[in-house]
């Protein structure tokens, strides 16, 4: 269809029924189009492969204010709440995407797929990507081609949710990650999943030849303490030849970071360090602390900062922080849409 069209949906409560195949809220089909989506509730049925939306397509997509999930799946499925496989730049602000709970034998959950992902500049700030309970491995959020440039991923809750059977559980997913004009993870709250065994990653992050420019500063990280898994915070696999670590706080993980299977449990220099080791390939890592944040509900996915909070995360970003975290960002928004300043908190909430 001609790319001059726009399409837009706008409130709209939209349904689909169960199948023995595929199961889609909305499945795009209009090539090289422009689509707006606006305050709408969408959800799949059940069928071994579900998606809330699924659009391998659009030139160019904005999605503002939607709720979006899928069904449980039938036997061994994957389930999507929103896939966005198609090669270009997005803008999604202020939508919740639920991965679902998962059926008997589900092989995969993920809120939000980022797939074939290298168009131009890019955003997605203040969304809550929630994972639920099941089998099956749950991604939160997966990145699997991340070649793209200019990635501004700001201000996002990302919710690791529960596996009830034995195995590795991810909340954020960047793979084949190659050189590029930057990615920016800034100002996020990931939270690990509740595992009975195996390992979790609240952060893991594959490069391939090297990574130019990425950022993963000012977020809130934190394992699952009900989680009877090994939590590793951040896991790092590849060659990265710039980055920056600033300013994020690491808590209830048993590994603070896996750098290519070196551990780092402790600092250097407000750096992550096995004695003064190093931190990826060339860094800059400041200022990380391991704090323990209390959130307002946890077992409820409230992840606001409770105020018994320690003032390093609730005050920790200073005026230069923040001007970090609006040159990373273009704004200075939190989730909630409240305007970070100066000695206010890290993470997604200010």
């Amino acid at each position: 269809m001609s790319a001059s069209i726009t399409y837009n949906f706008t409130g709209n409560t939209i349904l689909s029924g169960d199948a023995t195949s595929q199961s889609a809220g909305i499945n795009v089909a209009f090539n090289n189009s422009t689509l707006t989506f606006t305050n709408n509730t969408i959800s799949s049925g059940t069928a071994p492969i579900t998606w809330g939306l699924n659009n391998a397509f659009s030139s160019g997509t904005t999605y503002t204010n939607n709720t979006i999930s899928v069904g449980s799946c039938a036997g061994a499925c994957a389930q999507i709440g929103l896939r966005h496989a198609a090669n270009s730049g997005l803008t999604m602000t202020g939508n919740t995407v639920n991965s679902g709970v998962a059926g008997v034998s589900s092989t995969s959950r993920t809120a939000l797929s980022l797939e074939n992902y290298s168009g131009g500049a890019s955003s997605v700030q203040r969304n809550t990507f929630l994972n639920q309970s099941g089998v099956g491995t749950p991604t939160a959020v997966d990145i699997p081609n991340a070649n793209s440039n200019q990635l501004k991923f700001c201000s996002n809750v990302l919710i690791g949710g529960a596996r009830t059977n034995a195995g590795n559980a991810i909340t954020l997913r960047m793979a084949q990650m190659n050189a590029g004009a930057g990615t920016k993870f800034n100002g996020n709250t990931i939270i690990g999943a509740s595992v009975t065994g195996g390992i979790v990653y609240p952060v893991n992050f594959i490069t391939n030849a090297g990574y130019t420019n990425f950022s993963l500063d000012q977020n809130i990280i934190a394992g699952n303490p009900v989680s009877s898994a090994s939590t590793t915070c951040i896991k790092e696999s590849g060659a990265v030849t710039y980055a920056t670590l600033a300013l994020n706080n690491l808590s209830d993980c048993s590994t603070l970071y896996d750098e290519n299977g070196i551990i780092r449990n402790s600092f250097c220099g407000g750096n992550f360090g096995n004695g003064c080791g190093s931190l990826l390939a060339n860094p800059t890592g400041l200022n990380n602390t391991i704090l323990s944040p209390t959130f307002v509900n946890f077992a409820g996915n409230d992840f606001h900062l409770d105020p018994a909070t320690p003032v390093g995360i609730t005050q920790g970003m200073t005026s230069g922080d923040l001007t970090v975290f609006n040159t990373a960002c273009g704004n200075s928004l939190d989730r909630d849409g409240n305007t970070r300043i100066a000695n206010s908190s890290i993470g997604a909430y200010k």
